[in-house]
């Protein structure tokens, strides 16, 4: 049996074909298949991303590189750091595909920076955060991702329709071939004569009617997806701003922790000038000097850690609010102590209705009921309505229109099992999310209570911190008297100056403490921490969003 659209020649020999079409063709598919290649392989933006890395400012060579001691003992006003040079070849744009709006520019960044006036306030620092920080860009773009996935799990309900259109031609064209069938999408035509050149153009429209399910719970766990993606967004921005409120805290504390430093230090030298002078007078001893001396050495050994910390905290604000980590970023203290009396419970209920985990679980236990749903629907028929309308032509062939239309009902009868194993399969991810939600709510009481009892702590030491650094102020001060009378020696004086120091410090730990813990329930709430700290004031409000969450929750238990 001869090839389809092959001419029977009998024994005559068959004319030379030419191949100038294939070269056509050839050239046509490899240039096809550059373009495609270089459509679907970018090249990463290495040097625009390397610009987040490098400092912004050029650095000075190599022999202008600033020694360490010198870096940490001078004032941190005027310390910088060595920075590099800038490349000159990066791209001012970094585009970031498949999201609207989210460019980062290097001007806007830098714009951004100018246009700050003094001190960064907490507030200004979450809203910088907001814009510039790359992990809520990245939770954008998931959001996009799924929202488009809702869409083609839409599309997939609406009728399909294709074209398609084939021009047959056989060579050479003095020789006709017989042509018994033509094939097509309803089937094999069949036509008499012989023809050596004809087209088929069809139009082919296929809808399913009915699935028995399959299709609409794919639809409504593209949609849960959507909107579990937008719950872990708003838990992004809950995360990212409680990244940034710790950050500020730990710059505030390190800077606190300097200054207090700075003043040990120059309370240590006051002293060992005092010494030398009483040493030089006939006054003193040489041993008071020494333990001077060596109170200066450790006082100067805290500063330059306490510097060093301070220069990492304010790192580590900047890479949290998305800033270059080399920025000379200030702060503000806080203006006022937050005040705080909520009990633990009413903190558990605050969780229970604001915490998005809580509807993410909620969700994933509906996606896994829709995938029990769409694998005991792969059991029953499906049914689809399709029609076909075929066009067909050609030299010594008469034009031909056919429409045809029916309905298809399929059943698969046997599959080797694979029915019956996706229907457990689909029991155990139930199951899965089930004790994943039990899970997820064990980790949220947890946490509540983790940051409640830190909150108590850092109260009862607050107390405790300030009685002490009263009681070391009146100490320092009766041996400073004492001092003056000559009723105490020098290093009664070192001690309690080392006494108020240790003091000092733990005072402003508590205090920092304090408001971290407060950060952290406000986080493991849900809310955000003005909400939290100011809820006696707004009660009524409150109780009302608590209300309006709690009722968007039972929807989406109940939702289908």
């Amino acid at each position: 049996m001869p090839p389809p659209f092959t001419a029977v020649r009998g024994f005559a020999p068959r004319p030379r074909v030419s191949i100038r079409p294939v070269i056509r063709w050839a050239i046509v598919l490899f240039a096809l298949s550059v373009a495609g290649c270089a459509a679907i392989s970018p090249s990463p933006p290495f040097r625009s991303l390397s610009q987040r890395v490098l400092p912004p400012e050029p650095a000075p060579t190599t022999t202008d590189v600033l020694p360490i001691d010198t870096l940490l003992l001078k004032p941190p006003e005027s310390a910088e750091l060595p920075t590099l040079p800038e490349s000159t070849s990066s791209p001012d744009v970094v585009p970031m595909p498949g999201v609207e709006n989210i460019t980062w520019r290097r001007d806007d960044l830098e714009k951004v920076i100018d246009e700050r006036q003094g001190p960064l306030r907490l507030e200004e620092a979450l809203a910088l955060a907001e814009r510039l920080n790359p992990r809520l860009q990245k939770m954008r773009a998931r959001v996009d991702k799924a929202r488009a996935g809702k869409h083609v799990a839409f599309a997939a309900l609406l009728p399909e329709a294709r074209i398609s259109y084939r021009d047959v031609a056989g060579t050479p064209a003095a020789a006709p071939f017989s042509l018994p069938t033509i094939p097509s999408s309803v089937g094999n035509i069949t036509f008499g004569g012989a023809s050596d050149h004809f087209q088929i153009a069809e139009l082919n429209m296929q809808w399913t009617i009915w699935d028995f399910g399959r299709l609409l719970g794919r639809f409504g766990q593209a949609q849960d997806r959507w909107r579990i993606t937008e719950l872990q967004w708003q838990r992004a921005r809950q995360t990212i701003h409680f990244d940034v409120t710790t950050s500020y805290l730990e710059l505030l504390r390190a800077r606190a922790n300097r200054r207090i430093a700075e003043e040990s230090v120059r309370r240590a030298e006051s002293h060992l000038t005092d010494a030398r002078h009483r040493l030089r007078r006939g006054t003193g001893l040489r041993n008071d000097v020494l333990e001077s001396e060596v109170l200066v050495s450790q006082s100067q050994l805290v500063l330059v850690k306490a510097r060093t910390s301070e220069r990492v905290a304010l790192a580590g604000l900047n890479r949290k609010i998305g800033l270059n980590v080399s920025e000379e970023t200030d702060v503000l203290e806080q203006a006022d102590e937050p005040f705080f009396d909520l009990s633990v419970v009413e903190c558990l209920q605050w969780a229970v209705d604001h915490r998005d985990e809580i509807g993410v679980v909620l969700r994933g236990i509906t996606i896994a009921q829709r995938q029990r749903g769409i694998s005991k629907a792969e059991f029953l028929p499906e049914v689809k309505l399709g029609g076909v309308g075929s066009s067909i032509g050609g030299r010594g062939i008469p034009t031909t229109e056919i429409l045809t239309g029916g309905v298809n009902v399929e059943l698969g009868l046997f599959a080797g099992g694979q029915r019956l194993a996706r229907m457990k399969v689909a029991d155990a991810e139930l199951a899965e999310a089930f004790a994943h939600g039990k899970e997820v709510c064990d980790l949220i009481a947890y946490e509540v209570w983790t940051a409640y009892l830190s909150v108590a702590d850092a109260k009862q030491r607050l107390s405790l911190a300030a009685v002490a650094v009263e009681s070391a102020t009146e100490n320092l001060r009766l041996y400073r008297k004492r001092l003056e009378r000559g009723d105490a020696i020098p290093t009664d004086v070192v001690n309690a100056e080392l006494t108020m120091t240790r003091a000092q410090q733990g005072w402003l730990e508590a205090v920092y403490d304090y408001q971290e813990s407060l950060a952290a329930v406000a986080y493991a709430v849900g809310v955000p921490l003005d909400r939290l700290t100011r809820q006696r004031d707004g009660q009524a409000a409150c109780a009302a969003e608590t209300d309006h969450s709690s009722a968007e929750k039972g929807a989406v238990a109940d939702h289908d």
